[in-house]
């Protein structure tokens, strides 16, 4: 069971890997105007039943920065049929721009209104703090290297009961080249809460020299997308478990672009498909 916890894992990584971080940049294009060229949808196709599993459409306010999204999610049952299931998710932004808060609208998806706020190490900097909910249930903080890159995330949450103090469960380490691509992602987790923390999984990433179009700009979707945010493009994926690999444990990647070098679509292997479409 725990093995297919880290496989679970494993293509969650893999859907937000093609998609990165959605930035300016790619929801802008390439043309001066920040209204212009948007990113409007993406969908992420699973291409053993060539199902779209997952929907994302956008909206933005006037300087082009995303105000918020609409998700469409579906579900396969034993029997073969799907279930639909869909929200909307708004941005709040500070005078800065800076998301401070992610509002979870009650839908089908999100049964209550949640909120996600986000607190950053000075009145000027990206550099997030910490992250935490309106229904006081978690806490994650971000710790930065010597060249802001995020090197370590601490996840908080209320242990044994939802009434005993927040306490460390998780963490992630990151690394990085000289290039600034994150190069390897490890969870470590204190299953047993014996204050041991011990890597649950490893992922590692190879890249291209080509610049990736979607390296971001602005914060929109980070809480979602916590996992590739590099210069280049991830040509490969390796997922290493104490466990046996599975198929799937390593995953290739591919793109096509457009002639304003936008990505308009990410294969991963046979898994899925992420496809873009804009204005």
């Amino acid at each position: 069971m725990k093995k297919m916890f880290y496989y679970f894992f494993g293509i969650v990584l893999i859907s937000t890997s093609c998609q990165k971080e959605v930035s300016e940049t790619l929801l802008r294009g390439n043309d001066a105007d920040s209204t212009a060229n948007l990113l409007r949808k993406q969908i992420i196709t699973y291409l053993a039943d060539n199902t779209d599993y997952f929907i994302y459409e956008f909206e933005y306010d006037s300087a082009g920065r995303v105000s918020q999204r609409y998700n469409t999610v579906k579900f396969r049952k034993p029997d073969g049929s799907l279930t639909v299931r869909d929200g909307l998710v708004k941005y709040h932004r500070d005078g800065a721009g800076r998301i401070i808060r992610i509002e979870y609208l009650p839908s089908p998806l999100y049964p209550d209104t949640i909120s996600t706020f986000i607190e950053y190490q000075d009145p000027v900097s990206n550099k997030i703090s910490k992250m935490y909910d309106n229904k006081d249930k978690s806490l994650t903080l971000f710790y930065y290297d010597a060249n802001s890159r995020v090197l370590k995330i601490n996840f908080f949450q209320h242990y044994p009961s939802s009434t005993d103090p927040l306490i460390l469960t998780a963490y992630h380490s990151h690394s990085y080249d000289k290039r600034d691509n994150l190069t390897e992602k490890v969870f470590f987790q204190d299953d047993d809460h014996n204050g041991t923390f011990e890597p649950a999984i490893t992922f590692r990433f190879e890249y291209d020299d080509k610049t990736n179009p979607v390296y971001p700009v602005d914060d929109a979707l980070f809480s979602e997308n916590w996992s590739l945010v590099s210069p280049n493009n991830t040509v490969k994926q390796i997922n290493i478990t104490p466990h046996p690999p599975l198929p799937g444990d390593t995953i290739n990647y591919s793109y096509d672009y457009d002639s304003k070098n936008r990505p308009v679509r990410c294969r991963q292997d046979s898994l899925n498909v992420m496809t873009y479409f804009y204005d």
